[in-house]
C-alpha cells in the first residue's frame, strides 16, 4: 500500500513538472511572435518615413491642393444646381404662359399639352383652374382632344396618376352628358384596374356624386359597376366605390348592388373589407332592406362569430344599434355562449359585450356564466376561456366576484398544472388583491 502511494506521488510530481514545461514553451512562442511584430511594424513605419522624405510637396501644400479641389467640385454643383433651378423655373413659366395664352384655347394649340404637363404637379393645377373657370372649353376643345388623341391605355394612365387624378375630378364636375358616357365608354374595360388603384378610385367616388339625376349615364354605371362589383367589394380601395354609390345613389337606383350584398351576404360579411360595406349597409339602407340585413345576420350569427372579419359585424350590432336588437342579439347566443366563449375570435367578440358600457347585457351573460360552478371551471381552464373570467372580474357586482373568487381558489392546484396557469395567476394576483388574501386564508387553514 506504502509503495502504491509513492509511486502515485511520484507521478503527480512528474505530471506538474511537464506540464509547466509546457506553459514556459507556450508562453515563450507567444513572446516571439509578438517581437517578430513589433520588428515588422518599425520597418513599416521607417519605409514610410522615407517615402513622405522624398516626396516634393510638403504636407501643407498637399492640404491647399486638396481644400482648391473641394472649393471648385462645390462650386461645379452649385452651378449646376442654379442651371437645374432655372430650367425648372423656366419650363414653369412656359407652361404658364402656354396655358394662361388665349390662344390656347383653340385646337391647333392643344397638340403642346403632353402628359407630362398633366401629370406635373403645378400645370396640373393651371389647367385645373382654367377648366373650372371655362366649362365650354372643357367640352368642346380639352377633352374632345385627350378622347381623340390619347389611346386608352395613356387614359387610364392619366386618372390613375398621383396629380392627374385631380385634374380629371375636375374635369368630371363640368363634363356634359355626351361626354360623360364618351369617359364611361372609354373606362369600361378597365374599371376593376381603376377602382382598386389608390388614385384612380378617387375619380370613380367623384364619378358617383353627379351622376344620381343623369339616369342615362346612371344606368350604364350599374351595368358597369355589376360586372365588377364581385371583385371590388373585397379590396382596400374598391369597396369604398361601393360603400359611395350606396351612400350618394338614392334607392331604388342601387337596388342592384343591395340585391348582390343580400344574395352574398356571408361571403362580404367574412372579408376584411366586405364587412365594412355591410356596416355601411346597416347605417344607410331603407328599411326594409335593413331589416333583411338583419334577418341574415341572425341566420348566420353562429358561423359568422367563427370568422374573424364576421365577429366585427357582431361587434357593431352590439355597439350601435338600439337595446332591443342587442338583447335579441345576446338572447339567440344563449344556448351556445360556453361553447362560443372557447373559441378564438367568438370568445373576443364576448369579451367586448362585457367591456361595452351596457348593464342589460351584462347581467344576460354573467348570469348565463355563474350558472354553475363547472361552467367557471371549463372557461378558466381553456385558452381563450380565461379571458371571459378575467372581463367578468372587472364587470361582475361584489357577490358574483366573491364567488368567482372562491371557485378561482378552489380549484388554484389545477389551474397551475396549464400551459398557461402560471401566467393567469400572475396576471389575476396582480390585478386583484382580495384574490392573493384568499389564497393566503386558503393556505392558513389547510
Amino acid at each position: 500500500m506504502t509503495r502504491k502511494r509513492k509511486w502515485k506521488k511520484k507521478n503527480i510530481f512528474q505530471i506538474y513538472i511537464t506540464s509547466k514545461n509546457i506553459f514556459n514553451l507556450i508562453f515563450s512562442f507567444f513572446d516571439f511572435i509578438n517581437n517578430e511584430r513589433k520588428n515588422y511594424y518599425n520597418k513599416c513605419l521607417d519605409s514610410c518615413m522615407s517615402q513622405r522624405n522624398c516626396q516634393k510637396k510638403s504636407f501643407n501644400q498637399l492640404e491647399d491642393d486638396y481644400i482648391s479641389q473641394i472649393t471648385n467640385s462645390n462650386s461645379y454643383d452649385e452651378n449646376q444646381n442654379n442651371s437645374n433651378n432655372q430650367n425648372k423655373n423656366l419650363n414653369e413659366k412656359n407652361n404658364k404662359n402656354l396655358i394662361s395664352n388665349p390662344s390656347f384655347e383653340n385646337e391647333s394649340h392643344m397638340n403642346q399639352i403632353s402628359p407630362f404637363l398633366i401629370m406635373d404637379q403645378n400645370s396640373s393645377r393651371l389647367l385645373q383652374n382654367k377648366l373650372r373657370k371655362d366649362q365650354k372649353y372643357t367640352n368642346d376643345v380639352f377633352f374632345p382632344y385627350l378622347h381623340q388623341n390619347y389611346s386608352e391605355k395613356e387614359f387610364i394612365n392619366l386618372i390613375c396618376d398621383q396629380f392627374g387624378n385631380y385634374l380629371f375630378q375636375v374635369v368630371l364636375d363640368v363634363l356634359s352628358i355626351e361626354n360623360l358616357e364618351i369617359f364611361l365608354n372609354v373606362i369600361q374595360n378597365n374599371f376593376y384596374e381603376i377602382g382598386i388603384n389608390s388614385f384612380g378610385t378617387r375619380v370613380l367616388q367623384r364619378l358617383i356624386t353627379i351622376i344620381d339625376d343623369k339616369l342615362i349615364i346612371l344606368n350604364k354605371f350599374n351595368q358597369i359597376l355589376f360586372n365588377s362589383i364581385d371583385k371590388l367589394i373585397l379590396t382596400s380601395h374598391g369597396n369604398h366605390i361601393i360603400q359611395k354609390f350606396l351612400e350618394k345613389i338614392t334607392y331604388p337606383k342601387n337596388e342592384l348592388v343591395y340585391n348582390y350584398i343580400l344574395s352574398n351576404f356571408f361571403t362580404v360579411s367574412t372579408n376584411k373589407y366586405g364587412c365594412c360595406t355591410i356596416q355601411k349597409c346597416l347605417q344607410i339602407s331603407p328599411s326594409h332592406i335593413r331589416e333583411k340585413i338583419l334577418n341574415l345576420f341572425f341566420e348566420n350569427i353562429f358561423d359568422l362569430l367563427c370568422e374573424q372579419y364576421g365577429t366585427y359585424v357582431f361587434q357593431y350590432i352590439i355597439e350601435n344599434e338600439p337595446l332591443h336588437l342587442k338583447l335579441k342579439t345576446i338572447q339567440k347566443i344563449l344556448p351556445e355562449l360556453l361553447n362560443i366563449c372557447k373559441t378564438k375570435y367568438s370568445s373576443n367578440a364576448i369579451e367586448k359585450c362585457l367591456e361595452f358600457n351596457c348593464k342589460e347585457i351584462h347581467l344576460i351573460l354573467l348570469e348565463k356564466i355563474l350558472e354553475k360552478e363547472e361552467n367557471v371551471i371549463e372557461l378558466i381552464t381553456n385558452p381563450f376561456g380565461n379571458y371571459i373570467i378575467q372581463k367578468a372580474l372587472c364587470v361582475c357586482d361584489n357577490k358574483s366576484y366573491e364567488y368567482l373568487l372562491k371557485v378561482i381558489g378552489n380549484n388554484f392546484s389545477e389551474i397551475k398544472k396549464l400551459s398557461f396557469g402560471f401566467k393567469l395567476i400572475s396576471k389575476l394576483l396582480s390585478t386583484h388583491q382580495r384574490l392573493s388574501m384568499y389564497l393566503t386564508k386558503q393556505l392558513i387553514y389547510k
